[in-house]
C-alpha cells in the first residue's frame, strides 16, 4: 500500500510541477504511475475485510485483476516511452499516442465499474452460484493423494499428447487451419490438457500438507513436466501458470517464501523468454509453422540455447514488458472504432455464452471467435494473409460493441461473475478443488488480453473442466466426505498424521 501512494505521489507531482509545462509525454507518464495506485488501491478496497496479501494467497480473482491492471495498465505502459525494439512494428506504427492517455483513462473507468459489480454483486446471484458449484463438484473424498495428482496430469499428457498428433498445440497449431476450424477435437484435448495446470497446483497443495520426500518427488515430475511441455508449445505463459499453480497450492498451508519466487522469476527472464522468442522463430517455416514431428528434429537444443545465452537481460525484460503492456490495443481501438471501423452490434455479447455451449461437431457453422485475427487485419493494418492473433482486451472489445456505456455494463458485469467466483463457500486450505475454476481463470482475467465475447464464452468449458477434475479427485480420494457448506467443511480431505497440527499454520 505504501507502495501505491508513492507511485500516486510522484504522478501527481508529475502533473502540478509548474515548473515545467505538462506535455503529452510527461501526462502518459503521470497518468501511468497513477493507475498503477489506483489498481492496487482498488484491489485492497474490494479484498476488504480479508486483506490484499490474504485475498491474493487464496487466489481471489478480484484483488488479482486489480493488481494486474497496476501492472498491465500501469507500470508496463511506460515500456511506450522506449523506442521500438524490431525497426519498422507495424503494430506500434499503426498506434497514434495520442491515444495513449484517453486509453488510460477508458480503461480506469472499466476497472472502477468492474470493482463496483464486484461489490455489488447480489446476494442470489452468489447463493445460486454456489449451490451449482458444490452440486457439480460433489463431496470431496476422504484423503487426497498421490493417485489424485497422477490422475489428474494422466489425463492432461494425453490431452496435450492428442494435441501434438493433430496439430493444435500452442504456438505449433496452424491458425489459417483454427479459423476454418469445423470439428471440437481440438477445443475438447484443449479442455483436458488445462488438467495439467490443476495437477500441479494439487501437487503443491499436497506436499505442503505432508512435506515428505516422496511428496516432493511427486511435485517435482508433475511440474518438471509440464514445464517441459509448455516449452516445448512456444507459450510464455504456459511455463510460468505452471510456477504459479504449485505456488498457490502449497501457499494456502504454507508460507511462500520470497526467495523462490524471486529466482523463478529471474530464471523467467533470463532464460525463459529469450529460449520461447528463438524457439517459436525456429518454428516459423515460410509462411506457415513446422509441424510437431518436425521441432524434435529441425530444431537444434543447443541452437537455442546459445541463441538465448546472446541475448541481454536488459533486451529479454524490455521485450517482457512489451508483452505485457497493453495499452497500445486499447488506444489502437479507440482511434479507429468507430471513425474508421463502426461498431458492431452488443447483441453478440449477449449470445457469447451460448457460442460455448455447443460444440463445433454440431453445429458446423457456428462463428469463429477470430477476435484476435480481427485485431490484427482491421486495427493494425496486417495483411490478411498474416495469420496471426493480436491481444484485443476486454476493454477493447466493449468499446467496439458500442463504446463507453457498453464498456461500463460489461465490465460490471465482469465483476458480478468474478465475485460468484471468489465468493464459494469452503475453506481451500482443507478442500483445495475450490481453487480448480480461479486457477483455470486466472490466465484470461489476469492477462487482460483475451476478448470479452472469448472470455464469457469460454466459460462453459471452464466449468466442465472444473467439474471432471473436482470428480476425478473426489473418485480417487477415498470415500465420500462432507459436502461443502457443511458445519465442518472440507473436514473429508483428511491431513496426513506425519504432520503435526500445529506445524500447519492457520491463514
Amino acid at each position: 500500500m505504501a507502495l501505491a501512494v508513492w507511485l500516486a505521489a510522484a504522478g501527481g507531482l508529475l502533473l502540478v510541477d509548474g515548473t515545467v509545462p505538462v506535455g503529452e509525454t510527461q501526462r502518459f507518464v503521470a497518468t501511468s504511475l497513477m493507475l498503477s495506485a489506483f489498481g492496487v488501491v482498488l484491489g485492497a478496497l474490494i479484498a476488504r475485510p480479508s486483506g490484499l496479501r490474504r485475498s491474493l494467497v487464496r487466489l481471489q480473482l478480484g484483488p488479482w485483476v486489480c493488481v494486474s491492471f497496476a501492472v498491465v495498465y500501469g507500470l508496463a505502459s511506460l515500456i511506450w516511452l522506449v523506442p521500438a525494439s524490431i525497426p519498422g512494428d507495424e503494430q506500434r506504427a499503426a498506434v497514434d499516442p495520442a491515444y495513449l492517455v484517453p486509453a488510460l483513462l477508458v480503461v480506469a473507468a472499466g476497472l472502477s465499474c468492474f470493482c463496483l459489480g464486484y461489490r455489488a454483486a447480489p446476494r442470489a446471484l452468489r447463493r445460486t452460484a454456489a449451490a451449482a458449484d458444490a452440486a457439480l463438484s460433489g463431496a470431496p473424498g476422504r484423503e487426497v493423494g498421490a493417485r489424485s495428482v497422477l490422475a489428474l496430469w494422466g489425463i492432461a499428457v494425453l490431452a496435450q499428447a492428442g494435441s501434438i498428433r493433430t496439430g493444435s498445440f500452442g504456438y505449433l497449431a496452424d491458425p489459417q487451419a483454427a479459423l476454418a476450424a469445423t470439428s471440437s477435437v481440438p477445443a475438447v484435448l484443449a479442455l483436458f490438457g488445462n488438467l495439467g495446470l490443476l495437477a500441479s497446483l494439487l501437487a503443491g497443495w499436497r506436499h505442503a500438507v505432508s512435506r515428505t520426500p516422496s511428496s516432493l518427488v511427486l511435485l517435482l515430475f508433475v511440474l518438471l513436466s509440464q514445464l517441459a511441455l509448455g516449452l516445448f508449445s512456444g507459450m510464455k505463459e504456459q511455463v510460468i501458470i505452471q510456477v504459479f499453480a504449485a505456488a498457490f497450492g502449497y501457499g494456502l498451508r504454507r508460507r511462500v517464501r520470497l526467495a523462490p519466487i524471486l529466482v523463478a522469476g529471474a530464471v523467467f527472464v533470463v532464460f525463459v523468454v529469450p529460449f520461447v522468442t528463438q524457439y517459436r522463430v525456429a518454428v516459423l517455416a515460410g509462411s506457415g509453422r513446422l509441424a510437431p514431428s518436425d521441432v524434435v528434429a529441425v530444431v537444434g537444443l543447443e541452437d537455442l540455447l546459445s541463441a538465448s545465452e546472446e541475448t541481454s537481460v536488459a533486451a529479454s525484460a524490455e521485450q517482457l514488458a512489451d508483452r505485457l503492456a497493453r495499452v497500445g490495443d486499447v488506444a489502437v481501438v479507440l482511434q479507429k472504432t468507430p471513425a474508421v471501423v463502426p461498431y458492431r452490434s452488443p447483441v453478440d455479447l449477449a449470445s457469447s455464452p451460448f457460442l460455448g455451449m455447443v460444440p463445433r461437431s454440431l453445429w458446423p457453422g457456428k462463428p469463429v471467435l477470430d477476435a484476435g485475427y480481427v485485431m490484427s487485419t482491421e486495427y493494425y493494418g496486417l495483411p490478411a494473409d498474416v495469420y496471426t492473433s493480436s491481444a484485443m482486451t476486454p476493454y477493447g472489445d466493449l468499446w467496439r460493441h458500442g463504446g463507453i456505456w457498453v464498456l461500463v455494463l460489461g465490465m460490471a458485469g465482469l465483476g458480478m461473475l468474478v465475485r460468484s467466483v471468489d465468493d464459494r463457500p469452503g475453506d481451500p486450505a482443507t478442500d483445495p478443488r475450490l481453487l480448480f475454476l480461479p486457477m483455470l481463470l486466472f490466465t484470461p482475467l489476469v492477462k487482460q488480453e483475451i476478448d470479452y465475447l472469448n472470455l464469457m464464452a469460454s466459460l462453459v468449458t471452464t466449468v466442465v473442466a472444473t467439474t471432471v477434475a473436482s470428480r476425478v479427485v473426489a473418485a480417487t480420494s477415498g470415500g465420500p466426505g462432507r459436502r461443502r457448506g457443511d458445519r465442518d467443511v472440507g473436514s473429508g480431505l483428511r491431513v496426513p498424521r506425519a504432520t503435526p497440527p500445529a506445524a500447519v499454520p492457520s491463514r
